[in-house]
């Protein structure tokens, strides 16, 4: 008796949704209302989607165009410079600005921005995976199915 395939897309887009959510609910959010990149609150946190799914695959992305900053969130960075790309000066919006300036917008030919550290969201949502669990609940179904 064949059991069948447990790879197949409809389990892995399952398993694909798993991560997603687990993902999204462990993505850091901006609890300012702020946001951060000029993005909106949640901008990393949706924009975590299952891409693509194939028989034995699944494609999960978070970031792209919707957040660029995504890998620096959940691997961390070391000091970098940020400089303009498609204007002369970079402006920012500072609530409380350093060396006694006034809140306001400021602006800057180039920004010299300090270490971030790592807030993973996908490695933590892959780990809390009981894979094996998974995989013996895919066996069993698709055994029973097949009976």
């Amino acid at each position: 008796m064949a059991v069948g395939n447990i790879g197949n897309a409809g389990t892995m887009a399952e398993l694909g949704k798993m991560v997603v959510e687990k993902a999204q609910a462990i993505a850091p959010v901006d609890k300012t209302g702020r946001g951060s990149h000029g993005d909106p609150p949640g901008a990393l946190r949706d924009s975590i989607k299952v891409e693509t799914v194939s028989k034995g695959s699944v494609t999960i992305v978070a970031g792209g165009i919707e957040h660029p900053a995504a890998v620096a969130v959940e691997f961390g960075a070391g000091r970098h410079d940020i400089t303009p790309r498609q204007r002369r000066r970079l402006a920012f919006f500072w609530d409380k600005p350093t060396e006694g300036g006034a809140p306001g917008w400021y602006s800057f030919r180039k920004v010299d921005h300090p270490p971030t550290p790592a807030q993973p969201f996908l490695g933590p949502a892959l780990d809390s995976i009981n894979m094996l669990s998974v995989i013996r609940a895919l066996v069993t179904e698709a055994w029973n199915s097949a009976a």
